[in-house]
């Protein structure tokens, strides 16, 4: 069972059983996150016009950071923005500079200076120490997912993360990688041979609010799968919440708002 805890309360019920992982011991880096997951950190500010800039000039300098720091290991074409592979944050800030010099106008060059910007503040902030590791350790992939699903499980069956101290700004996004990474590897791994896992999400309304006009694209679409296709590979998910959404969602195909949207 992988449960998030919203306000450090699980830890001490479950005692030895669960292993608890706050945000002194979190380490979830950067480069596991896909692009929507990166956007969402790393393209902020300024008008929706530089937004959409700031996620283009990313895109780019994303893929190429990721081909440039495998070079000839693999075939770069076989690398996408999305591929979990590591890369550095040097190269990725020197991406956005070497596409910033060749612009025609200088003019153009706000959303380039806000999204550089915004990488530097965020390695340089402690609280976001979790995201941006002082060393690349590229076997972090493997540890991370053995870590969050307790393989081997060692008579602790139970991950516990306690989201309390992490920054709210980056809170869903860190929902999100956590849920996609949970999936991805149950979808991934031999039938034969995977375990079934339990995703409970307490006080889910902080990441994934019913009213969708409030964004959290990232974690619904994650979440939103596990629901349609998690049965499938034996992940299942559990949400705790207070939140009611007000009118029937416009996916819902019932005629009438039933039970799950009243």
């Amino acid at each position: 069972m992988l449960l998030i805890d919203a306000h450090n309360e699980y830890g001490k019920p479950f005692g030895d059983v669960a292993e608890v992982i706050d945000i002194k011991t979190l380490q979830l880096p950067f480069w596991v996150f896909d692009f929507e997951e990166a956007a969402s950190v790393f393209a902020q500010g300024g008008t929706p016009a530089e937004r959409e800039s700031q996620r283009t000039i990313l895109k780019d300098a994303i893929l190429s950071a990721k081909r440039s720091f495998f070079g000839e290991q693999m075939d770069p074409q076989a690398i996408t923005v999305d591929t979990p592979v590591p890369y550095r944050l040097a190269e990725l800030i020197r991406n956005v500079d070497e596409a910033m010099a060749k612009l025609d106008k200088p003019d153009n060059s706000a959303p380039y200076l806000r999204l550089r910007t915004r990488l530097e503040s965020l390695n340089d902030d402690r609280r976001f120490a979790f995201m941006f590791p002082r060393r690349l350790v590229t076997d972090g992939l493997d540890k991370l997912i053995g870590w969050l699903l307790r393989i081997p499980v060692d008579d602790k069956p139970i991950s516990i993360i306690d989201i309390s101290g992490v920054p709210s700004e980056v809170v869903d996004v860190v929902v999100s990688a956590v849920c996609r990474i949970a999936f991805d590897f149950a979808l991934w791994s031999e039938q034969s041979r995977s375990q079934p896992v339990l995703l409970v999400y307490e006080e889910a309304h902080r990441y994934i609010p019913a009213n969708e006009s409030l964004g959290f694209e990232s974690t619904r679409r994650a979440l939103t799968r596990i629901a349609k296709e998690g049965r499938k590979y034996g992940v299942s998910l559990c949400l705790v919440t207070h939140d009611r959404p007000n009118s029937r969602p416009a996916s819902c195909p019932s005629a009438a708002p039933c039970s799950r949207c009243a």
